[in-house]
């Protein structure tokens, strides 16, 4: 099984209106964690820059300026994705895992088109697999016990540190964890 953990940070909420400004990611084969990435990218001209995003990742216009250009990393993804699929074998894709998983699938699907790259799903199966379903699943019984499930709630209801939130590296490597902690507790075999 193929899985790759995928974070992002946006300038919006809107993945049509709105540009990615960091992707992070962990790939795992068959229960092995090969390699993880991180990339800080310039958002399209055309992408809408909502100042409170930017507050909410800690990103400021001066910094994005000294990002990577978005076709610069969508080159460098293609080619860490093709190390471990083959595009043109329709069963071989990555399953994407998040957290709040749409918003992240359908902001780096979007982004992929802004790229000219219409090969989204030579990479990845659809739908993405949600920990936060997991979550759910897992505290179906004590829910009450969590103010909200943000990210940052649940990994500390788990007990798991994140070094900084909102950043994706950081958060995905949290997403990873708990994957990992409620995957082991109840033997769920992808």
């Amino acid at each position: 099984m193929k899985l790759c953990f995928i974070d992002v940070e946006t300038t919006g909420l809107n993945p049509k209106k709105n540009g990615i400004i960091q992707i992070a990611g962990i790939i795992e084969v068959n229960d092995i964690q090969m390699m993880d990435f991180n990339f800080f990218v310039k958002p399209f001209d055309s992408d809408i820059i909502d100042e409170n995003s930017l507050k909410i990742n800690n990103i400021n216009m001066e910094r994005i300026q000294n990002f990577h250009e978005p076709l610069e990393v969508n080159n460098k993804l293609i080619h860490i994705f093709s190390q471990y699929i083959d595009k043109y074998d329709k069963t071989d894709k990555f399953i994407f895992v998040g957290y709040n998983a749409e918003f992240d699938f359908h902001f780096l699907r979007e982004w992929f088109y802004k790229n000219g790259n219409k090969y989204f799903f030579s990479w990845f199966v659809g739908p993405p697999l949600d920990v936060m379903n997991l979550v759910l699943f897992d505290l179906k019984d004590r829910i009450y016990q969590v103010e909200n499930l943000r990210l940052e709630t649940i990994t500390k209801f788990y007990d798991i540190k994140i070094k900084e939130s909102h950043n994706a590296y950081y958060d995905i490597k949290a997403t990873y964890n708990l994957y990992h902690i409620i995957n082991n507790k109840f033997n769920i075999s992808l």
